[in-house]
């Protein structure tokens, strides 16, 4: 009877451990199933967030490229502008200190080509004239 009773509460315990064990099984099966689902729909939220960041992103580099091309723009108009200032300026000043050297400017060089036109023309009427008398 000892053995009957034994035997009883041994099937009983091993049928008690299959169930926990097919119980254990169902649940892990639903965790898998479950964390599926969730890991593609963190994956898809992820995803998506990366993409607005990165249109943000670019979005604010475009911005900062149209800022920067603008800040050049303005630095070569007020450097244009500057120049057209100071170059009369430097070339005045440095006309003066070629004279002061005794050194030709490229306004004294244009007048002194003018002057030798007229001189060669005036050779040049010399010539066909002495041609002429002679």
């Amino acid at each position: 009877m000892t053995t009957h009773v034994a035997n009883s509460q041994f099937t009983s315990t091993l049928s008690r451990s299959a169930d926990l064990a097919r119980q254990v099984g169902l649940v892990g099966l639903g965790a898998g199933v479950a964390t599926q689902r969730e890991v593609r729909w963190m994956f898809r939220t992820l995803f998506e967030q990366g993409q607005r960041l990165e249109a943000a992103l670019l979005d604010n580099l475009t911005q900062r490229a149209v800022i920067a091309g603008n800040w050049v723009d303005a630095c070569e108009h007020t450097a244009m502008n500057w120049w057209g200032r100071i170059e009369p300026i430097s070339r005045l000043q440095f006309e003066r200190f070629l004279h002061q050297c005794g050194l030709a400017t490229h306004d004294d060089l244009r007048v002194l080509a003018r002057k030798l036109d007229d001189v060669n023309l005036r050779v040049a009427d010399l010539d066909e004239d002495s041609e002429k008398a002679a």
